[in-house]
């Protein structure tokens, strides 16, 4: 009878016993956890077999055997869909057969939809050694602060470019590009009754009638562009586009004196588009008190 003993690398050895007039022998397949040492695409290990018979007699010769990192792959969950002006988050998995391999994963989000990755778009997080699956989540991502290209296309949705990139300790590399769809938000107007929209009817210095119609609105899309429109009651409408960040509005009227003022002239609505067809509408219930600095309120619906 013989000992056979592989040594396949400085921790690790196999060893079988054979009978007698035994004289071939086939060892269990042996694992590589690591192409060690690290930052190397291969490394090439030494293997020797020792044969000892039970008379102490020995011989040993040597192999040289090539281990080649094998690149990491990853996965990402379902992403979305994000409405405007939220934070989201990201989750996958890291595979990689080298259980000692270390990660680095890199995730990439276009925000402010401009085609590029700046630096305070990229997030990255450490992956340690010991598992061939690495579960990753990225929280706390955005907020996004527009649902695409500002100022806007007019769609009511638009797909965020996000790339997940992942690297291990020997120069391994895997990624993947996952589309999340963004929402536009709609504007809207205060659900506080005295905070929505008025209408203040007023005398000037000429005895004209002076209708103004003024108020604010939310839009959590902060690079959204907005057009307020007033409906009046003869048919007419009056628009302002705001500057961009601007969310409130105050659009005037002249009727001309008082006698040729009729209240049924006051505005039916007033409109607020944002640039990817969002709308808000307030409805205005309106009467006027009086002719001298005469206030017309009333409460709407958005």
């Amino acid at each position: 009878p013989a000992g056979l003993q592989a040594e396949w690398s400085k921790n690790s050895t196999a060893m079988m016993s054979y009978g007698p007039r035994v004289r071939t022998f086939t060892l269990p397949p042996h694992q590589y956890k690591d192409d060690n040492p690290s930052v190397s695409p291969q490394d090439v290990y030494t293997v020797k077999f020792s044969v000892t018979d039970d008379d102490g007699a020995s011989d040993s010769k040597t192999a040289t055997v090539t281990v080649n990192n094998v690149d990491p792959t990853v996965s990402v969950s379902a992403i979305g869909p994000i409405n405007e002006g939220e934070s989201f988050s990201v989750s996958g998995t890291v595979f990689d057969p080298g259980i000692q391999d270390t990660h680095t994963v890199i995730l990439k989000a276009d925000l402010n939809f401009d085609g590029v990755f700046s630096p305070n778009e990229w997030f990255v997080e450490s992956l340690g050694a010991g598992q061939s699956v690495k579960p990753f989540t990225f929280s706390g991502l955005g907020p996004v602060v527009d649902d695409g290209p500002s100022p806007g296309n007019g769609t009511a949705f638009d797909n965020m470019n996000i790339v997940v990139e992942v690297t291990d300790d020997d120069t391994g590399f895997g990624g993947l590009g996952v589309p999340a769809r963004v929402n536009n938000v709609p504007p809207t107007f205060p659900s506080d009754p005295d905070k929505q929209p008025v209408v203040d009817v007023d005398i000037d210095s000429n005895l004209d009638v002076v209708a103004t119609v003024s108020g604010s609105f939310i839009d959590p899309g902060t690079l959204d562009h907005h057009t307020v429109v007033v409906k009046w009651g003869d048919g007419q409408e009056a628009s302002e586009t705001l500057t961009l960040g601007d969310r409130s509005f105050s659009l005037a009227r002249n009727f001309g004196p008082l006698e040729d003022f009729e209240e049924s002239l006051l505005p039916l609505t007033v409109n607020v588009i944002d640039d990817d067809l969002g709308t808000a509408v307030h409805t205005f219930p309106c009467s006027v008190s009086n002719a001298n600095g005469a206030v017309a309120e009333g409460e709407g619906d958005n």
